[in-house]
């Protein structure tokens, strides 16, 4: 009986029947799909430092006879990657950014993750790779090559401009020394190797282009930072502060944390999951009101009908399981389809500050989920179909004609 109703109501009423599931399809993808991309946001920095092998701490003396070999034999250190951070002009365009001065970098520490194309070859002038974000700003990616630009060792001994600091327009004088062209070759991030809020995007050469041009790179310190990973983690980077100071027998040697610093930007990205998890449950709750109404009113046009077979002896069980089958069939077709959008709408997320940590972005499938938010869903709609049957059957015994009394009829 209740295949043969529902076959009846396919027939009758099936643009409702499509509305409802549209609606179920809109209001449960856009749940699964805000849902899913908080919890990929929250976990974009543990996994990018799963995928990665983070620095865990980052030195800058000053200093162009700092002895970085022994740093390295310091115990608990696992790598140390040497860095400057150069001035030069990318298509007429002044920047600054890090260079690797040794193989290390990319490799032992601040190993990144491929988003497109490959690693540079260390060995190679002439080749590089870029941040995603240098891709907007420059309209170049792997395979475009780029004019670099560099300066004159005279003219970084006597500018005054701070080559670390950022390079506006009107700041330093035009690039004067040789060109390079460079081919990007890839594009990575890392956790160091990331893009920042407002920044234009990096553009990393490898250390061979350090080496052929130091002297053009290096500016008026002459001297290269280090990117250091410990065996350990940010637990062990106390006693390396501690040994690093006794080393040298500096107070003032400029050195951070870079566990802290990730740590501050997990609670970043843990406000963040939070915000979009709080706009997820304000549309479940819009959800659950639009759809209930709309399961409700189908509902109870169903039951209408079936007061008819209800005389002729259909059982109310049966009533009820008949009205609630249209939604129910509904409510599995739309979560299935919003399903398949919440894994579409996957490529927009994470987003905010974890949009520049995913180490894997585009299409996501969150099973989890997924399969949890499908299930509840479907549960949520068959039952409150069935609620809204046996509401609407109560209601109509209790607002049936009164039985005569033989008396009165008398």
């Amino acid at each position: 009986m209740t295949g043969a109703w529902l076959r009846l109501e396919l027939n009758r009423r099936w643009r409702s029947l499509l509305v409802l599931a549209l609606l179920v399809a809109f209001a449960g993808g856009a749940v699964l799909a805000t849902v899913a991309g908080a919890r990929r946001g929250a976990s974009a920095a543990h996994r990018l430092d799963a995928a990665t092998l983070p620095a865990t701490a980052q030195l800058m003396p000053g200093d162009p006879d700092f002895d970085w070999d022994a740093v390295r034999a310091v115990p608990g250190v696992a790598a140390v990657g040497e860095v400057a951070f150069g001035a030069y002009e990318i298509d007429g365009v002044p920047v600054d950014g890090p260079v690797p001065a040794d193989r290390n970098v990319l490799r032992t520490v601040e190993r990144p993750v491929v988003l497109d194309g490959r690693l540079a070859d260390p060995g190679r002038v002439d080749e590089a790779v870029v941040t995603p974000r240098f891709v907007q700003t420059y309209g170049h990616g792997a395979g475009d090559a780029v004019t670099v630009r560099l300066y004159r060792p005279e003219t970084l001994s006597t500018t005054v401009t701070d080559w670390r600091g950022p390079a506006e327009e009107g700041t330093r004088p035009p690039a004067d020394g040789p060109e390079v062209r460079v081919r990007v070759v890839g594009v990575v991030r890392s956790p160091l190797f990331t893009d920042q809020p407002g920044a234009p995007g990096w553009l990393v050469p490898t250390p061979a282009f350090f080496t052929a041009y130091s002297d053009h790179l290096l500016g008026p310190q002459g001297a290269t930072s280090a990117m250091v990973r410990l065996d350990d983690g940010g637990s062990g980077y106390a006693d390396f502060k501690e040994a690093v100071t006794d080393l040298t027998g500096r107070t003032d040697l400029p050195m951070w944390s870079e566990a802290a610093a990730n740590a501050f930007n997990q609670g970043i990205l843990d406000i963040e999951a939070t915000a979009v998890t709080a706009f997820a449950l304000a549309a479940a709750a819009a959800a659950v009101v639009l759809v209930g109404q709309a399961v409700a009113r189908h509902t109870a046009a169903v039951m209408t009908d079936l007061r008819v077979l209800g005389a002729l002896g259909l059982a109310p069980r049966q009533q009820v399981v008949a009205a609630a089958a249209g939604p129910a069939l509904a409510g599995i077709a739309g979560m299935t389809a919003g399903a398949c959008a919440a894994v579409l709408a996957s490529a927009w997320f994470p987003l905010g500050t974890a949009a520049q940590r995913e180490p894997a972005p585009g299409i996501d499938v969150d099973w989890t989920v997924l399969a949890t938010g499908w299930c509840a869903v479907v549960v949520v709609v068959a039952g409150g179909s069935v609620l809204a049957a046996a509401a609407a059957l109560r209601a109509s015994r209790s607002t049936a004609a009164p039985r005569r009394s033989p008396v009165a009829a008398a």
